[in-house]
């Protein structure tokens, strides 16, 4: 026999004899019960795994847990807050923030962030005019990040330079 007639057919043989160990424990031996129950137990299993549901169960448990990893790669690799300060001192950034090299280097890495990004530039990849408003910008910014944001299928590279030509325009 395949699975498909198998699986139904000890579904019904493991009830038959948990309902039979149930009726003979209430006539002879509170005993039978407990051999019941184990019985009870593997028919709902096989019927469990005989309906499609446990597949369906187990899948859907796999998707879960890999979406689950990749946004915890996604959030270890690049954090929403940067490194801690903890973190930082490990890195080798504790001596030089306590020398007070820090808060420079904070802006020049801020100004190399927009280097060979013209506001023009900026304002072409956004599709703004040079008098766009705060909001427009905004708005503008948001309509393209819909497109081109990668859990949407959009390009990595595409969306950091879109996110440049919006800190540019509004950094200021």
């Amino acid at each position: 026999m395949d699975e498909p007639t198998l699986l139904p057919a000890l579904t019904v043989v493991f009830a038959a004899v948990a309902v039979l160990m149930a009726a003979l424990g209430l006539l002879y031996s509170p005993v039978a019960f407990g051999v019941a129950l184990p019985f009870g137990v593997a028919a709902y299993v096989f019927w469990y795994h005989a309906s499609g549901r446990l597949r369906a169960r187990v899948v859907r448990s796999a998707r879960r847990e890999r979406a689950t990893r990749a946004r915890f790669q996604r959030s270890a690799s690049t954090g929403p807050r940067g490194p801690r300060f903890g973190d930082q001192q490990r890195m080798g950034g504790g001596a030089q923030r306590r020398a007070g090299g820090g808060a420079r280097q904070q802006r020049t890495r801020e100004r190399s962030q927009f280097e060979g990004l013209s506001h023009e530039q900026a304002r072409q990849m956004l599709g703004v005019s040079a008098d766009a408003t705060q909001g427009d910008i905004r708005r503008a910014y948001r309509e393209r990040a819909k497109d081109l944001h990668p859990d949407r299928g959009g390009d990595e590279a595409a969306f950091r330079r879109l996110n440049r030509a919006y800190d540019r325009l509004t950094a200021e």
